[in-house]
């Protein structure tokens, strides 16, 4: 991964900024989108971490729940709630938490698992993000997702603890 300079640095921190003042709805129609126009980039950003073990419970996990359910685990992740499947996701390294959204958002597209309804006003602020990431290299755009996923994680872990 390439340096990211000052400019940048301050720029990804005003997007995620953003990212965070978003209901956890609205976090999951972004995730949901980025996922969706980065498909090929993530997959070979986390190809590795597809395999993985831990990434394959937290999927079933979710999985194995009503659709409602699914969408409700789903935002507690993104909200930080303490719950079981928030805590396995937050078990999860950098890799494999874009494994997992790629595993999600793969059976999200395939009518598998619910995936969020996207409301018209989180489409605008969702998608002004994902233009702007969009527009960046791929380098920058998996950088932005790493610390959009990571930041989950910490929310969850902190308040598992």
């Amino acid at each position: 991964m390439t340096a990211i300079d000052v400019t940048q640095r301050q720029a990804l921190a005003q997007r995620l900024d953003q990212f965070q003042q978003l209901t956890a709805d609205e976090r999951l129609g972004l995730l949901w989108i980025v996922y969706r126009r980065m498909d090929p980039a993530v997959l070979r950003a986390a190809a590795t971490a597809l395999l993985s073990q831990m990434v394959q419970g937290v999927f079933v996990q979710v999985q194995q729940l009503s659709r409602t359910d699914q969408i409700e685990a789903l935002r507690d992740i993104v909200a930080g709630e303490p719950t079981r499947i928030s805590q396995a996701y937050a078990n999860l390294n950098a890799n494999m938490r874009l494994a997992l959204w790629y595993r999600l958002a793969q059976a999200m597209a395939k009518g598998k698992i619910s995936r969020p309804e996207i409301t018209p006003h989180c489409s605008s602020i969702s998608e002004a993000l994902v233009d702007e990431i969009s527009h960046k290299g791929f380098n920058e755009q998996i950088f932005f997702l790493r610390q959009v996923i990571n930041r989950i994680g910490q929310t969850t872990s902190q308040r598992v603890q």
